[in-house]
């Protein structure tokens, strides 16, 4: 009954002209104003809960939290120098070194008059003094280190410093300034490796951070470093080099060679690199396989079909790691005299050498070494006298 009354009230307000539209409008836009307040006070109360939150799930050790400690670690390290004029050779993309020994971390772009340069020298190890709170709160600490060396800079704030590259030197000079996060990665990377005995349970959260491909390219090495000194299955990072090899090969054969890595995938990404067209790091990956000597079972049958692919350079890289085997290379010896069949002399030349590297296990091949002291190239005709030489003597030897 008293809603009824309300309506007919409200009603003779409106007969009578003391409710306008206009002011129903303004009702309406008070009525909005309240909610949004509403929703940011209520938002603003959320995100302070959160940093409490946080602030409480941190680490502490003597009243600080790991936070407060990991800013003295990298303030203990770093000098802020405010130069008088601009600064052309500051490049803002990467990490340059200057003489050898100042490495500059923070700049603005090449031209620009920064607000202040971050100087480090490359010669300095971690304070130890800033080191031993780290270690005091171990697997805590290492777990803490780990998700910083896995954030990366946000989508905003990449947009931000590509805008303010841009940007004019006048709007740079008074904008706020945002120190990207890959020295800071580096930095827990490092502090990370410093309190290694430590890091084993962060090995999953850094094993995440390397299959990121080149937005990890920065901070590998420091991962990779971690990672040397835990103890951990090679195995574990199949599939972290199976991702990898797809965004960033390169950076897989880094990987592969920094932490000795002799697993049967690992010989898969370094024959995947081995074949890639235009691919630079082919160097590194035959460097990379010579770890695998005592593992010849894995890499031999990878990489024998290579020697039959009539690609010169490739037949040699492929020699050159089956020379490092010797005898065990003898795996390969029916691609071997395969290969011996080809056109091409320098071919032929690197199967012989593969030969000679194999001893009394190329005993078989006697007979098409015998007919390659004819070849018309002189190089096989002087490798295969000398591998025939050394089969009998070591025949020789052995009787």
């Amino acid at each position: 009954m008293r809603s009824n009354k309300r309506l007919e009230s409200r009603a003779g307000w409106i007969i009578f002209g003391t409710v306008t539209p206009n002011t129903i409008a303004s009702s309406h836009r008070r009525h909005w104003w309240r909610i949004a307040g509403f929703a940011m006070l209520l938002a603003l109360t959320l995100a302070a809960l959160f940093a409490w939150w946080h602030h409480r799930q941190m680490p502490t050790y003597q009243g600080k939290t790991i936070a407060e400690w990991f800013r003295e670690y990298r303030t203990a390290r770093t000098n802020i120098i405010f130069p008088a004029g601009a600064v052309p050779f500051v490049n803002v993309a990467g990490v340059s070194t200057v003489g050898g020994r100042v490495q500059i971390i923070y700049s603005t772009p090449p031209g620009a008059m920064p607000r202040g340069l971050l100087f480090r020298s490359t010669s300095s190890l971690p304070d130890e003094r800033t080191l031993q709170p780290f270690r005091a709160m171990g697997t805590n600490a290492a777990l803490w280190l780990a998700r910083e060396v896995r954030r990366d800079d946000s989508a905003a704030t990449k947009l931000y410093l590509k805008i303010l590259g841009k940007s004019p030197p006048s709007i740079q000079k008074y904008a706020p300034k945002v120190e990207p996060r890959a020295q800071i990665r580096c930095d827990a990377a490092e502090a990370l490796a410093a309190i290694a005995t430590n890091a084993a349970p962060a090995v999953p959260l850094l094993l995440e951070t390397l299959a990121d491909g080149t937005n990890s390219r920065m901070v590998r090495p420091f991962v990779a470093r971690v990672l040397r000194s835990a103890s951990f299955e090679q195995d574990v990072l199949d599939p972290t080099l199976r991702e990898l090899q797809r965004k960033d090969l390169y950076g897989a054969v880094e990987l592969i060679s920094e932490l000795s890595l002799r697993t049967k995938q690992a010989a898969c990404v370094l024959t995947n690199a081995m074949v890639a067209t235009n691919f630079t790091g082919r160097p590194l990956a035959i460097s990379a396989f010579y770890n695998f000597q005592e593992q010849s079972e894995i890499v031999i049958p990878v990489l024998t079909p290579l020697l039959i692919s009539g690609d010169r350079a490739l037949v040699e890289s492929v020699g050159a790691v089956l020379q490092r085997f010797g005898e065990k290379a003898a795996l390969a010896l029916p691609a071997v005299l395969e290969t011996l069949k080809s056109t091409d002399p320098g071919i032929r030349y690197e199967a012989v050498r593969v030969l000679e590297a194999m001893g009394t296990n190329a005993l078989p091949a006697r007979s098409m070494l015998q007919q390659a002291t004819h070849d018309e190239s002189i190089m096989v005709q002087r490798a295969s006298a000398r591998t025939l030489a050394q089969l009998t003597e070591d025949g020789l030897n052995s009787e």
